[in-house]
């Protein structure tokens, strides 16, 4: 195996560190904590297969911090994949130039798989196997969020995670969804998908403006497309909101016109409010300006404005039908809700009610991203039940 003589964070010399390669479709300015991290053990390089070229197709609403072009970092090695994308209705596929990219997989390291529907991570995953390279993937899905359960495509997901030597899932919704599709146990490295926490915190600390100014504001923040169940969130808040309540939508999207109508005919326009998409970086700033986060989804694979809300200090509406859902049950704040107008219409009262300020010390802080980096770092070394 390859190892390389690396610095801890302290400057003490002599720690082993073998090569990781992660590979993923887009550098998510969410998970650079997570790098970060992951790169104080290993000599990490992370591989994207979206370049500049078709970030621009296939970015769809994403803000320029998930482009190639934007990537800076000191900790760890960035690349992008050399790939070809076939145009597809739907979404395009990208397979790997394979012959190119075989040097990139460390002999005797690991290779983390970030997604499974492209055959670009099939192929990878074959280059890992001739090289003796450890295979985990990363499946953050549940099975309600599971597009296919059955059938060629599902028989296919199967077969691709059994394969892998180690899967890594960020909460219980979606361990069990791996585990239907027969993983060992052994294999199963759960952690709890995790953000910049300390970020939102400190911008809860540093807010001015704490209150509600005699009414409550309510959030949502994401893509203004349909899966997001958004006329739902606005047709609750027509139910319940008071004088000086307000409701504001941050992102962009395809739906937006029709939200714009479905505001002017509820007589809405003076409460309700469209922001356009907000630069991850100063998403905790803009955060801690409101009371209740409100996130319905149709499907969702997990949620992580839900983190982000509740480490500002927030309250948070979230439907039963989001993977995060499982995980922040019980932590002061959530109120877990139905998909309907009525049931989000009650949650969303009973948050109001119940609302006393931001929450000094909520539970999330303690969900880090360091922590949950080091989950990813047992899975590259060992299997669970093994020493390291």
């Amino acid at each position: 195996m390859k190892f390389m003589e690396k610095k801890t964070q302290d400057g003490v010399e002599g720690r082993q560190a073998m090569r990781v390669l992660w590979i993923t479709n887009f550098a998510a300015p969410y998970r650079l904590p997570v790098w970060r991290k992951l790169a104080d053990h290993y000599e990490l390089e992370v591989a994207v297969l979206v370049d500049a070229d078709n970030f621009h197709r296939d970015g769809k609403d994403r803000g320029k911090e998930w482009s190639p072009s934007g990537q800076s970092e000191s900790t760890f090695s960035f690349g992008v994949l050399s790939a070809y994308r076939l145009p597809r209705i739907a979404r395009p596929f990208y397979f790997l130039r394979a012959v190119r990219e075989q040097r990139r997989f460390p002999a005797g390291g690991s290779v983390l798989l970030g997604g499974w529907e492209e055959p670009a991570y099939w192929q990878a995953l074959v280059l890992a196997k001739l090289k003796g390279t450890r295979t985990v993937g990363f499946y953050e899905s549940t099975m309600q969020s599971q597009t296919y359960r059955s059938g060629v495509i599902a028989s296919a997901r199967k077969t691709f995670f059994r394969s892998l030597d180690a899967v890594v899932v960020p909460g219980p919704a979606a361990a069990a969804a791996v585990r239907e599709m027969g993983v060992r146990e052994s294999k199963i490295f759960e952690g709890f998908n995790a953000v910049d926490v300390a970020a939102f915190d400190s911008a809860r600390r540093a807010n001015a403006n704490p209150g509600n100014n005699g009414g409550h504001r309510y959030v949502y923040v994401g893509r203004l497309i349909e899966l997001k169940n958004i006329p739902n969130i606005v047709a609750a808040f027509a139910l319940i909101a008071f004088e000086g309540d307000t409701l504001t939508l941050i992102g962009t999207g395809e739906l937006r016109a029709e939200l714009l109508r479905q505001v002017r005919s509820l007589g809405l326009e003076d409460r309700v409010f469209f922001v356009g998409p907000v630069p991850y970086s100063d998403l905790p700033g803009v955060m801690v300006q409101y009371d209740t986060l409100v996130l319905a989804s149709l499907t969702e694979v997990w949620g992580l404005v839900v983190n982000e809300a509740l480490a500002a200090g927030l309250h948070c509406v979230v439907g039963n039908r989001c993977g995060v859902a499982a995980s922040v049950q019980g932590m002061r704040g959530v109120y877990i809700s139905g998909i309907d107008a009525e049931d989000l219409a009650t949650r969303m009262s009973m948050s109001r009610s119940d609302w006393e300020g931001p929450i000094s010390a909520p539970e999330m802080l303690d969900k880090t991203p360091e922590s949950f980096a080091m989950i990813f770092a047992d899975a590259v070394r060992r299997e669970r039940g093994r020493g390291q």
